[in-house]
């Protein structure tokens, strides 16, 4: 067999002369080469391919092993937990996103085109029934920390650059906006020692994000100056790297005009955006710092309520698409406490970014556990009546994966996830971006808890960042979490009523109303539990343990909800009957004239119904929120099984007094 590169042997080629000895020995080689030749024929033709292929691959194997380096050891990073101090008496713990793979925020940032130039840019992601996008995990590339004065920037964020610390995932804790914005600072500055860099700082106008909008206002102007103080120190190594590529620019005109156009290009610029309902450019990039500082100044509040986070983005890759190149990057940077009302455009404004490689930053909020709304509240100053509204921040996930009703009215009780909300969290994911989470409690909030947890505690209950058309695809064909979200969706509108009249003549048909509402809905939730049930194995066969944790956790309320559903109906029928009776109750509140008095149901301790017809559902309920509670302790499924039952099982019946012109005044309600 001819070997490639060699001479094959001709016909010219005459044999050397041999002896008698040589003869003998040669007709025996002949004789044993054809028994050889024989037994090779008899063999099947698929088994000698097979012998064939295996000793070829041993062969290469053997060379690759001889001729490759050495394989320089992998550093491993590691998520490192913060202590935050939100009020005096209240210590809170912010933690990195527990991602499953450490090399994949090093990755991530070749996909945005910051260390890995020279290879070409991502193609735009086709959505497919498996959902199976190029991502960051999938590569693995070496990372250059530039050598420079970290005195500005956090301790924290220093030990990470100087690589005495690490991370996990793509999700970073930060103690205020300081901590978020020096931990930026070294993202841009790690950029600025191979290309120029224009930063696009998106800021949400929205009435929310004011308390955390001036927070980053007080800071923005010293990260700004700090950052352009060292754009010199990143010069002799992006230098180098200018040199290198026009190396490989063969036409000499093309070489000079890249050239002068570097030379009249600052190595670091910022523009300005606000954004809500509409996009509002502020500043073009610029690196006069007076300038930069006049246009934040100028962000105005957004009445509208909408935050069009995914069309303020887009917006801004069209209007600087011109920018990116071989020796300029962009780097959009968004500041918002919200998840974007615009969500549906995900996936075309993540396959853009890809394209242009600019990796995208958040400044923002967790979500909240399993459900996307934040309870905000607000005072009318005129009246003093209290009003609840809410945001958009959140589900973690790409669906909804919990119950949306607490057994009593719809979810309210604030609790975090210790995740980035879906959505923005993956686009920072797939573009190579990060997501800092604030950990700061804000002023409006219902409880002001932003609690969060330990990595290790939650790094198997991680969500799954995948595209949405995949994630809905695996979910409907597993008939565990297609049951899941079939319960999820049908009691998402169980709530109770909660609010009757004073008037007797109106509170009695009102009262029968709810009390056939919930005797229905409690039948049906009973067949829900039975339903869940009758899936037991399939839930200890579930691959993902974010999964078997939703399971326990809803079973768990699906009982307890029946417990507050005997308890509601107990309290409604002793109620109806103390009217019949001619002894119904009197609220201590009179209307008089400008005041609103109604009665009002909430959650409590102390039963109404007999102590036999919740005695072995009670019991049931609290052994399934201990399960919870055993299994997965310090993680967002324990402390909602815990808030839950400091509610209690039961329920009773208040007081709530405010102005007559109450629905008139609604109006007025910011809209965060």
């Amino acid at each position: 067999m001819a070997v490639e590169g060699e001479n094959p042997p001709t016909k010219s080629m005459k044999p050397r002369a041999s002896s008698d000895h040589d003869g003998r020995r040669k007709a025996a080689g002949v004789s044993s080469l054809g028994r050889l030749k024989k037994s090779l024929k008899a063999l099947p033709a698929w088994l000698l391919s097979v012998v064939f292929h295996f000793l070829l691959l041993m062969f290469l194997t053997l060379v690759t092993y001889v001729t490759a380096p050495p394989m320089e050891k992998i550093k491993s990073f590691d998520a490192s937990p913060f202590d935050t101090k939100v009020a005096p008496e209240e210590i809170l713990h912010m933690m990195a996103d527990p991602s499953d793979d450490p090399v994949r925020t090093l990755a991530a940032s070749a996909m945005a085109g910051d260390l890995a130039k020279t290879e070409k840019p991502s193609a735009t992601p086709v959505l497919s029934e498996a959902g199976k996008y190029m991502r960051p995990e999938d590569l693995l590339v070496d990372i250059v920390v530039p050598k420079v004065s970290m005195d500005f920037v956090s301790p924290v964020a220093s030990q990470i650059l100087q690589g005495q610390a690490g991370f996990k995932g793509d999700v970073l804790p930060a103690q205020d906006v300081g901590e978020a914005l020096d931990q930026l600072s070294r993202e841009i500055l790690t950029r600025l020692g191979r290309q120029r860099v224009v930063v696009a700082w998106l800021f949400d106008e929205s009435e929310s994000m004011r308390d955390d909008q001036q927070a980053v206002l007080a800071k923005f102007n010293k990260i700004t100056d700090d950052l352009g103080a060292r754009v010199d120190q990143m010069s002799e190594k992006r230098s180098e790297v200018e040199a290198g590529s026009d190396v490989a620019e063969t036409d000499p005109k093309k070489r000079t005009d890249r050239r002068k156009a570097r030379a009249e290009t600052d190595p670091l610029r910022h523009a300005v955006i606000g954004f809500g309902e509409q996009f509002e450019l502020m500043q073009d990039p610029t690196a006069d710092k007076a300038k930069i500082a006049a246009a934040v100044n100028k962000l105005r509040v957004d009445t509208t309520g909408t935050e069009n986070t995914f069309q303020a983005v887009a917006k801004t890759l069209q209007r600087y698409a011109s920018l990116v190149g071989q020796d300029q990057q962009l780097i959009v940077v968004v500041v918002t406490d919200e998840s974007a009302d615009d969500y549906m455009n995900i996936e075309d404004v993540t396959a853009a970014c890809k394209r242009l490689r600019v990796p995208v930053f958040v400044i923002g909020r967790q979500a909240m556990f399993g459900t996307d709304r934040l309870q905000y509240r607000w005072v009318d100053p005129q009246t003093r009546d209290v009003y609840w509204t809410s945001i958009r921040r959140g589900p973690e996930t790409a669906a909804l994966e919990t119950l949306q009703w607490d057994g009593l009215h719809p979810r309210r009780e604030d609790q975090p996830s210790g995740f980035a909300p879906y959505d923005l969290a993956r686009l920072t994911k797939e573009t190579g971006g990060r997501y800092f989470i604030l950990p700061t409690a804000e002023n409006e909030r219902v409880r002001q808890r932003e609690k969060a947890y330990n990595y290790s505690a939650v790094k198997e209950l991680a969500p799954d960042y995948e595209g949405r058309p995949a994630y809905l695809l695996r979910r409907n064909k597993s008939v565990l979490r297609s049951t899941m979200a079939q319960i999820i969706e049908t009691t998402k509108n169980f709530g109770q009523r909660e609010e009757f009249p004073i008037n007797i003549q109106e509170t009695l048909p009102a009262i029968v109303q709810a009390t056939n509402l919930a005797r229905e809905r409690y039948t049906l939730v009973v067949a829900m539990e039975k339903r869940l049930r009758a899936l037991e194995k399939d839930r200890d066969r579930e691959p993902e343990r974010r999964w078997q944790a939703n399971y326990d956790l809803m079973l768990a309320q699906l009982v307890y909800a029946q417990v507050k559903m005997i308890e509601y109906v107990a309290l409604m029928e002793a109620w109806a009957a103390s009217i019949q009776s001619g002894k119904a109750p009197v609220p201590n509140n009179k209307p008089i004239q400008g005041r609103l008095v109604t009665w009002t149901v909430w959650h409590a301790g102390p039963p109404v119904a007999p102590t036999k017809m919740t005695e072995k559902p009670l019991a049931e309920a609290k052994r399934l929120f201990g399960i919870v509670i055993e299994k997965f302790p310090g993680t967002p499924w324990a402390d909602l099984a815990q808030d839950l039952m400091g509610k209690g099982f039961s329920v009773m019946r208040g007081e709530n007094v405010r102005s007559t012109i109450y629905q008139e005044r609604a109006k007025l309600i910011p809209k965060f």
